[in-house]
């Protein structure tokens, strides 16, 4: 029977060429759509799944009380937030801290490359999972100035060659020490909230460098991520009600009245943890319910086009029906008959769809910069999708296909009309109306990205270089940049320019108010606004005298060199302007 019935689909699918051609492309295009969204919505909710006990994981973080009253999150606590709460709390199995900072690598005999690195404590693969592909990790957390790099930096620092034993320095603020590399990490997958490069347990011993004196204070919320793993069966809200009195137990009294701290699971930090922090790598959880919700969208307004296709040509079908069921045809027969073209549609379309995704992912990725790829694991999922949208395509259709009388097909046209108009037109209503939503939708998206991409900012930005984390001899670098031919301008800055990672607030007492007003602001040199070209409404631009806070030792403390160069369309000088600039460090 099963046999008879693929037979059957296959000649009138093969009989009806351009009627096939319309449902397969239709349902193809539905259901690459679908799939790229789906690809989407499982790389944005398996963030930090990667670790065993995520479920148990939990993000701590800061929420200061504002002058006004408002609360205000920070991504960091004090460092000594994570031994304490294992300590005084049965229901934390393991609490765990790390430091995270942007630094220069050296290696003896190769140009500086810049890296993240983390400083961990004891506890850290105790909760998380950064296997290691050599070393051991207890070894490597106890031994002074040891340090894990993972497979990829350590072959962007020395090729093939093997790194273990290999010594290197980290150049910045807060390290400038040499370190011994004793384990290799396995690359963590691009779904992890914190990619490192490298990894170490040995905090910096110099009495003056910040990140030793906020390892050590509870006043510091300058570096320090906390988390907690809880028991099981441990409730959160239980050790949430416990946290006001242990910042009592620890604050000064006036410190405690404007502070507190509170729990997020680590499932959500991807989606809620940037109002702590914009992230560039966020994601938003009301832009996956819309994507979720385009894409049921389009796989919809595909099965209603199926839909509409198979009940208008009813009538060439209508003898065979009469002709099946005066030769003892049951109606279950034709349903399943009629259901299973539609599912051999569906899968058809299915296969074809996966080569429509698979062609237009680089363009997604490119213009998302993600790397999505299709992988066999989705490929159930697929299947699955594909036979819901066959069988949802084709239920209507078979059910209104097989309800036809013999004696009315056989004499007389049947009138098809009545409710079953009704719903074939109700049907085109709701596909050109998902329809004409989703077309606005896409032409108001097209627009605003194109006013993103075009709108004056107020600044010119077609010809700047930027070199992060530049912290020594700025000034050396500036003067010797500002020799090459090539370059205009140069300027520098204490962070990237409206990067959003920028987070830096002065507050400002303003005459007759008694509620300071708290300002993001950027320090710049005197060539800044002359550099990005920022018009000035009125009064003066900065002079070199004005800037004697960046004056003698100050200079070690840039952060990020900005430099314009004449001609952008030469990428040999940009090159050489760039490796210019990091031989000089």
């Amino acid at each position: 029977m099963l046999k008879n019935y693929i037979t059957i689909a296959i000649r009138n699918l093969a009989r009806h060429k351009v009627y096939t051609f319309i449902n397969i492309i239709g349902l193809a295009i539905g259901l690459a759509c679908s799939t790229l969204i789906l690809l989407y919505l499982q790389r944005e909710f398996s963030f930090d799944q990667h670790h065993s006990k995520a479920d148990r994981i939990h993000y701590v973080f800061t929420e200061n009380r504002e002058s006004n009253g408002n609360w205000t999150g920070l991504h960091t606590t004090p460092a000594p937030v994570a031994p304490a709460l294992e300590e005084e709390f049965p229901e934390v199995e393991r609490a765990t801290r790390f430091a995270r900072r942007g630094v220069f690598v050296h290696v003896e005999g190769k140009d500086p490359v810049q890296s993240q690195t983390m400083v961990v404590d004891q506890a850290f693969f105790d909760v998380f999972d950064f296997p290691l592909e050599q070393g051991d990790a207890q070894t490597y957390l106890q031994t002074p100035f040891s340090i894990v790099v993972t497979e990829s930096f350590a072959h962007t620092l020395f090729g093939d060659e093997n790194p273990i034993g290999k010594t290197i320095r980290l150049d910045a603020k807060f390290f400038d020490d040499y370190y011994t590399i004793t384990g290799i990490l396995k690359d963590v997958p691009a779904t992890c909230s914190f990619k490192p490069d490298l990894m170490t347990a040995t905090v910096p011993q110099k009495d003056d460098n910040l990140l030793k004196r906020s390892w050590e204070s509870w006043r510091s919320l300058r570096f320090t991520h906390t988390y907690v793993l809880l028991k099981q069966g441990a409730s959160i809200s239980a050790l949430e009600k416990k946290l006001p009195a242990f910042i009592d137990r620890h604050l000064e009294e006036e410190r405690a009245k404007t502070r507190r701290y509170a729990m997020m699971p680590l499932a959500q930090y991807h989606f809620v943890g940037s109002h702590l922090i914009p992230r560039l790598e966020s994601g938003n959880i009301n832009d996956c319910y819309t994507l979720g919700a385009i894409g049921i969208s389009i796989v919809v307004v595909a099965c209603i086009n199926f839909m509409n296709l198979s009940t208008a040509r009813s009538t060439r079908r209508m003898r065979e029906v009469g002709m099946r069921k005066v030769v003892g045809a049951k109606r279950v027969q034709l349903v399943c008959q009629f259901l299973g073209e539609s599912i051999l549609l569906s899968l058809l379309a299915l296969m074809i769809s996966l080569g429509i995704a698979e062609l237009t992912l680089p363009m997604l990725n490119g213009f998302m910069g993600i790397n999505l790829s299709l992988n066999p694991s989705m490929l159930p999922a697929l299947f699955l999708l594909s036979l819901v949208v066959g069988l949802l395509a084709g239920s209507y259709p078979a059910f209104f296909l097989s309800s036809f009388r013999p004696t009315s097909v056989l004499k007389v046209m049947p009138n098809t009309k009545g409710g079953h108009a009704l719903v074939r037109k109700g049907l085109v209503v709701v596909q050109f109306a998902i329809s004409m939503v989703l077309i606005a939708g896409t032409i108001i998206v097209s627009q605003q990205t194109e006013f993103m991409r075009s709108a004056d900012m107020g600044f010119q930005k077609a010809s700047l270089i930027r070199l992060p984390t530049l912290w020594q001899n700025a000034g050396e670098i500036k003067t010797q940049l500002l020799q090459h031919a090539g370059v205009r301008q140069v300027t520098s800055a204490h962070v990237p320019p409206f990067a959003i990672q920028n987070r830096d607030r002065f507050s400002v007492a303003v005459q007759g108010s008694t509620t300071p007003i708290k300002m993001p602001f950027l320090m710049v040199d005197h060539d800044f606004i002359e550099t990005f070209q920022i018009p000035l409404l009125s009064g003066r631009n900065f002079m070199p005298q004005d800037l004697r806070a960046w004056e003698g030792p100050r200079n070690a403390s840039y952060k990020v060199l900005l430099f314009e160069i004449l001609q952008t369309s030469q990428i040999k000088l940009f090159r050489k302007v760039h490796d210019l600039a990091l031989n000089l460090l």
